[in-house]
């Protein structure tokens, strides 16, 4: 693989959150606001990416492997 397609790929994916940033500052600008901090998805990401799960104590084996289950079938599909 080479390096360009790397980049090509993963550049994209690590800027993807930084244009709504830019969007919504730029709309509380012109509305005469602060607006949100400029990283403020990558805050968001960060949180929901460390957020662990929670569960009842009364759901069995089933519930968990739900999620698994349908993306491997997902994966399958294609």
């Amino acid at each position: 693989m080479n390096i360009a397609m790397v980049v090509n790929i993963v550049l994209p994916l690590a800027l993807a959150p930084l244009l709504p940033g830019v969007i919504n500052r730029t709309k509380a600008f012109f509305a005469g606001r602060k607006g949100p901090p400029l990283l403020q998805l990558y805050y968001d990401l960060w949180k929901l990416l460390h957020k662990g799960a929670v569960y009842s104590h009364t759901t069995s084996w089933v519930f968990r492997a739900g999620p698994m289950v349908g993306l491997a079938a997902v994966f399958t599909a294609c």
